[in-house]
């Protein structure tokens, strides 16, 4: 787990910084944005403490801007001494202004805010990412606000602003249960008053004597009330679980040594170099492609009863295999030598690539959905409706089958080939023994499961849900140890050969790429349809989508 979290909160850290890194006036915009959000404003605050917050941000925007190392230097150090005075505000006191008062806990975020900044610039992302987890440790409500959402595993701020909303819509209906309730009792100038803790209406009358009146119980309050106090007790749970993460991720980065960590520097993102010519050819839908180990040739299925081969980077059909029937799905052997597909017939057949014989022919009940090698070449997998079958390409043998739930859409094998993970439509992912098909684990997602692969070292599977659900699951403890949120509904997905990126196509036909480490999106490109399969090369030179149509889109890649 140490490098996937050094991994996701460095990347935050550099794209919360990638903004304020071009543009150094971002800052004075940034504290603005705070004040608003904390509903503060300048008449509010102490004279002193809001100069104390001015002085810091503008000897960060100077220390960013002066090209004088030395001045650079001072500038920082002054930034964080009046950042530093914030931060030692009592928590639990206000600060007084001519108009009010600000909660001392709002400017203390602000301090950390501002430190935050100092380390960065200063190089020092330790420390930085310590500000941003020591306050919202302490903090949860204010550190939400001060930093980004990519900090956290989950969106909290959502989350504790959707409880918010519903908290603050059942404390409205209880205003207006208490005051339909005095309006119809009281028809004169009156009083709310609690004696003994029993609500009564004061009624000052024309005589001027002063009448007690109870107020008769209303049976829709206890229940209002009860709601309001699970509302109030979940946001308590929220916040928590929150200070629980942000104390782990605290106490690991005090003791982790960054330099031990493969990767803890700044990781390349991605950028499309250019959107090429599409591929056309096929006389009707593209069911499934795959790109060759090589990455120079990507292998197309199609309705027309045809398997072609492309060559990517000429964009030319340099071959085609001629089925009976539809072409359903197809897969490289690892030293590409081989390519197996599925046809309409129930049938997966295994092609000399160079020469195009026949080489085996496997029998199904169904037609085959999914065809992979094991990364040494010497089995196949298939899948078949709700079966899995493990296969000997060199004999056309089974070796096992495994019935389960329901239709199975994602088959992979683990990089050392000794596991297989399925997952499908009952909303599961397993992973099975090569070695007679044995459930090793298995991770239920609720909604059905559309992609699952394994990451590069195996330790982890990443799982994608058709509800936009992604998840990277530790295979050791059986517990999600990252997840995300598309906000989509995914058609198609598949995972980057290293496990980083998730490539996923939704209904409102537009193809994002997920940068899991960072918990952001990396890309947002137009599929112009609605997408059947997507797939990245293995060397992530490129992205291949096929859709509604016959034609394949490709994209060249570029790392940033």
């Amino acid at each position: 787990m140490d490098i996937w979290l050094a991994f996701r909160m460095l990347c935050a850290l550099d794209s919360a910084q990638k903004m304020i890194r071009n543009n150094p006036q971002q800052i004075n915009r940034r504290f603005d944005e705070i004040k608003d959000q904390l509903r503060r404003i300048d008449e509010k605050l102490d004279e002193q403490v809001l100069i104390k917050a001015r002085v810091g941000l503008r000897h960060l925007v100077d220390g960013i801007s002066s090209d004088i190392s030395e001045v650079e230097l001072e500038e920082y150090r002054n930034a964080r001494r009046e950042f530093n005075y914030l931060i030692n505000l009592d928590p639990l006191g206000k600060t007084k202004g001519t108009s009010g008062e600000a909660d001392n806990r709002d400017l203390i975020a602000l301090g950390y805010w501002g430190n935050f900044n100092y380390f960065y610039f200063m190089g020092d992302r330790r420390n930085a990412l310590l500000q941003v987890y020591e306050c919202t440790e302490n903090y949860p409500t204010q550190g939400l606000i001060a930093f980004d959402r990519s900090f956290f595993s989950r969106d909290y701020r959502k989350m504790a602003s959707e409880m918010g909303s519903e908290l603050n819509a059942y404390q409205k209906k209880l205003q207006e249960l208490e005051g339909e309730l005095f309006w119809k009792k009281v028809k004169h100038y009156a009083k709310l008053v609690v004696v003994g803790g029993v609500p009564l209406v004061a009624l000052s009358m024309a005589t001027d004597r002063i009448s007690l009146i109870r107020i008769p119980t209303n049976p829709d309050l206890p229940t209002m009330k009860a709601e309001i106090e699970r509302m109030t007790g979940r946001l308590e749970s929220l916040n928590a679980d929150l200070s629980a993460e942000c104390r782990a991720r605290r106490e690991w980065l005090e003791k982790a040594d960054p330099a031990s960590l493969p990767g803890f520097g700044t990781l390349p993102g991605l950028a499309v170099s250019s959107l090429l010519p599409p591929l056309t050819g096929h006389r009707g839908r593209v069911w499934s492609l795959a790109f060759s180990p090589d990455g120079r040739h990507l292998a197309t299925a199609g309705d027309d009863c045809t398997a072609r081969v492309w060559d990517v980077g000429r964009g030319i059909e340099i071959s085609r295999l001629g089925q009976t029937s539809s072409v359903h799905a197809l897969a490289f052997s690892p030293d590409g030598r081989h390519l197996a597909l599925s046809t309409g017939d129930g049938s997966a057949r295994i092609y000399e690539y160079a020469s195009g014989r026949e080489v085996a022919r496997l029998s199904h009940d169904y037609i085959p959905r999914v065809v992979a090698f094991s990364p040494d070449g010497r089995y196949l997998a298939t899948t078949s409706w709700n079966q899995v079958r493990l296969w000997q390409p060199s004999n056309g043998r089974e070796l096992w089958r495994a019935s389960l739930g329901d239709t199975i859409n994602s088959l992979t094998f683990s990089p050392c080939g000794r596991y297989i993970a399925v997952a499908g439509k009952d909303g599961s992912a397993r992973v099975m023994e090569l070695t007679g098909g044995r459930e090793a684990s298995r991770i239920e997602r609720g909604a059905p499961v559309i992609a699952a692969a394994f990451s590069g070292e195996g330790s982890y599977l990443l799982t994608c849900s058709q509800e936009g659900q992604g998840s990277v699951w530790d295979l050791a403890g059986g517990e999600e140890a990252l997840g995300f949120d598309l906000s989509c509904h995914a058609l198609a997905a598949a995972f980057s050969p290293d496990g980083r990126y998730l490539l996923a196509a939704d209904s409102g036909r537009l193809l994002r790429v997920w940068d899991l480490v960072a918990g952001c999106e990396a890309l947002e490109l137009d599929c112009l349809g609605r997408a059947r399969a997507v797939a990245f090369s293995p060397k992530m030179s490129h992205l291949a989508l096929c859709g509604e149509g016959s034609e394949i889109r490709l994209w060249e890649l570029a790392r940033a």
